[in-house]
């Protein structure tokens, strides 16, 4: 769903991290309580979200704030997985509604901003049927 991204590594039976889709930053810069942090990401924005503008980067089904995912995609790789992205080949899971220009603007953040070495970008609704033995549905 769009509450949480999960992410892993291919061969394991259960997502290494999951964290909540949602983004904050610092409302008043002059607050002194965050001032080492002024962007957070998952479970850090809800429990700063008294003091946070909170954004959630997939808003509906195919739209993507590619600058906040961008910023998730980066924590997820460097903090959750503690990964060197060039090193990996990532495997991308999109909503069904998703647009060509979606992918490739998702291509080139990871190319351009990440070096990685090779991205596939799939549809989560096929994967749904494939993991389950069935072609068709």
């Amino acid at each position: 769903g769009s509450f949480s991204v999960k992410s892993g590594f291919n061969g394991e039976n259960a997502p290494r991290s999951v964290i909540p889709n949602i983004t904050g930053s610092i409302k008043d810069s002059s607050n002194t309580i965050l001032s080492e942090n002024s962007y957070y990401i998952g479970s850090e924005a809800i429990v700063n979200s008294s003091n946070l503008s909170l954004a959630y980067p997939l808003e509906s089904p195919g739209r993507l704030d590619m600058d906040q995912m961008e910023d998730i995609w980066s924590y997820i790789l460097y903090k959750e997985l503690k990964v060197l992205p060039e090193e990996h080949n990532i495997f991308h899971i999109e909503p069904v509604y998703s647009n060509i220009q979606s992918r490739m603007k998702i291509a080139e953040i990871m190319f351009e901003s990440f070096n990685i070495f090779n991205i596939h970008i799939e549809p989560h609704g096929p994967l749904s049927l494939w993991s389950t033995a069935k072609s068709t549905a």
